[in-house]
């Protein structure tokens, strides 16, 4: 039986504090927006585009207005935290500019604060007509109440890790082991250690013990709270990225979905997860769930684009790309991907422009994605200028996945296996199964690129079909 799900959206708390004000008004939102996610019936859209929805109706543009529309109830309210003391007053609504249908207050100390918010959605999803399930919320009697000091220091941690920038992330870190170090216990601190580990193994020079100190860090999360779906979801991402025990990943995300089947960020990875196999037409669909979860962050629509793109749905991926346009004109994300679909189209001189542009925002995309370009559209001597610049640079992971890329087009192939090769591996190192495939299908059939993939666990390459999905 197919459950009738509501489209919800938790609009930041109006905060009024005797301390900073930012990270707990963010907490906070967050804390409602993960104990309604666990209901099921609801599709409930993250604080990071929902903050967008705040905008004045005039002042919004195509894509808020379109969400707008597809939203049944919106949650808000005002939470006034002063020593140490809890006031909440929460409304639902039908319209952002209409009255509350219905609205209560909930007052306690900090420490209770997760029963505070596991009644306040229960009480929600009854006043939206859902019959809520035992196990979709936690026992009330068994929440244990929380270490204010620690869990100031998990809410500054997770606000740190939700912004932009990677300094912001490495004092998420910091906050974060300061947090399971004051109290070794906290499930919800070691798993959003583990998650920030993740991140940070997706840069450009990670850390070489990064994705191993995440799976410490989500294995703890679940020794300590088997219920905890960030956890699940981090121990997922480390397989995919670096353990590379398909069984597991799998495994991990399907429990972090039954858990929280509301986390953009777990869907977005479960996608290129089902990629890696070829199993494109579940990949569209998980990224799609992502996007619909969480429309504003660019992230989960370009790559959305570059999924089209592998199975030759190029305007398909077009319109994603058009979309994070509207959000951002310059967000290097969607200038990568657009370069590389307008490249596969023919539009060579569109996408090389566009791909330049990318890699001037975000230096990397230098190497990952402008320098093959430029092999494909026959720009060789300034190809070769950038191997030359990768060459003389200290070896990373990242530099060295990046010549191997470049050498398949080239058509080195020895040179590309030397490349892969490199003792140390990026996260994105297993997607050569996909991308190789797609650039040269000779050097996909080469027996040291299939012996490539056999270390991995992984299938020989098979061609990317999507049975038309749109």
């Amino acid at each position: 039986m197919i459950k009738d799900t509501k489209k919800v959206a938790v609009i930041p708390f109006t905060v009024t504090s005797d301390i900073e004000v930012d990270y707990f008004k963010s907490g906070m939102t967050d804390a409602l927006i993960e104990d309604l996610s666990k209901i099921d019936q609801l599709k409930v859209i993250s604080q990071q585009s929902s903050r967008l929805l705040e905008a004045p109706l005039n002042t919004a543009n195509i894509l808020v207005l379109n969400e707008l529309k597809q939203i049944e109830y919106f949650v808000n309210g005002t939470i006034d935290y002063r020593n140490n003391k809890l006031n909440i007053n929460i409304q639902l609504k039908e319209s952002l500019d209409t009255d509350p249908i219905w609205e209560k207050n909930y007052s306690g100390d900090i420490t209770q604060v997760k029963v505070l918010w596991a009644n306040a959605a229960a009480d929600l999803a009854r006043q939206m007509g859902i019959v809520v399930m035992d196990d979709q919320l936690p026992n009330r009697s068994e929440i244990r109440s929380i270490n204010p000091e620690t869990y100031e220091l998990y809410l500054k941690g997770k606000y740190n890790l939700s912004q932009s920038s990677p300094m912001n992330w490495m004092q998420g870190l910091v906050y974060l082991k300061e947090a399971v170090d004051k109290n070794p216990g906290d499930s919800y601190a070691y798993s959003g250690l583990a998650e920030g580990y993740v991140m940070l193994g997706h840069g450009p020079d990670p850390p070489p013990d990064v994705f191993p100190k995440a799976r410490a860090a989500a294995l703890r999360a679940i020794e300590l709270d088997s219920m905890n779906a960030e956890g699940w979801a981090a121990l997922a991402h480390y397989h995919t990225y670096f353990g590379w025990d398909w069984k597991m990943a799998e495994y991990a995300f399907n429990r972090a979905n039954v858990l929280n089947p509301n986390m953009a960020y777990n869907h977005y990875h479960r996608a290129w997860y089902l990629a890696l196999f070829g199993r494109m037409n579940e990949a569209i669909d998980e990224h799609k769930l992502a996007q619909e979860l969480d429309p504003f962050t660019p992230l989960h629509t370009a790559w959305l684009g570059d999924l089209y793109r592998m199975v030759g749905l190029y305007e398909e991926g077009l319109a994603e790309v058009k979309k994070v346009e509207e959000m951002n004109d310059d967000n290097a994300w969607g200038l990568l991907v657009k370069g590389n679909l307008l490249v596969d189209m023919g539009r060579t001189e569109e996408g090389i422009e566009a791909l330049k542009k990318a890699s001037e925002i975000t230096p990397g995309w230098r190497y990952y994605g402008y320098g093959s370009a430029l092999i494909k559209t026959g720009k060789i001597d300034e190809a070769n200028a950038i191997i030359d610049e990768l060459e003389n640079m200290p070896m990373t992971a990242f530099n060295a996945l990046c010549l191997g890329f470049m050498y398949v087009e080239l058509g080195n192939f020895t040179k590309a296996i030397e490349s892969f090769r490199f003792k140390e591996k990026h996260g994105w190192y297993p997607w050569i199964r996909v991308y190789v495939y797609l650039a040269n299908k000779d050097f996909a059939r080469d027996p040291r690129f299939l012996e490539l993939l056999k270390e991995m666990n992984l299938p020989d390459p098979a061609p990317l079909v999507s049975n038309g999905i749109k």
